[in-house]
């Protein structure tokens, strides 16, 4: 008996685990998230390196500019594959990057001192409104 429970309880908290969408799930911090590590960059020569202005290096890429970017009010109504080469991103807007989608006209911000719009109790969030850009 001790047996079958050592077995059966790990299957059970998985099923609960993985039968849960994973942006509700509280134990979930990032998918093909890379695990941090300390801040560096390599230099192409010493010269550089004492300089210390990652911009004048031939390795260095901003990402900052204008990128496509699709709004939706929930995670179920996501494009579904964007990150495939061949997604049709056509119709997406130009998003400058850095920014904040609510300052241009995605959504609406909140701010702590005020309550969200929608009644939830934790874990369970909004099903009607919980952004994805």
């Amino acid at each position: 008996m001790k047996r079958l429970l050592f077995i059966a309880f790990p299957v059970l908290v998985s099923f609960a685990l993985f039968g849960q969408n994973y942006h509700e799930n509280h134990e979930v911090f990032g998918i093909n998230k890379e695990a941090p590590h300390a801040h560096l960059f390599p230099f192409e020569n010493e010269t550089l390196a004492l300089n210390g202005q990652m911009e004048d290096s031939k390795w260095f890429q901003s990402l900052n500019g204008y990128w496509k970017f699709n709004w939706v009010k929930n995670p179920q109504l996501r494009p579904i594959g964007f990150f495939q080469e061949e997604f049709d991103d056509k119709e997406w807007e130009l998003f400058p990057v850095p920014a904040n989608w609510e300052v241009h006209g995605y959504g609406y911000p909140i701010s702590l001192d005020e309550k969200y719009r929608c009644e939830t109790q934790w874990p369970d969030g909004s099903d009607e409104y919980s952004p994805v850009g």
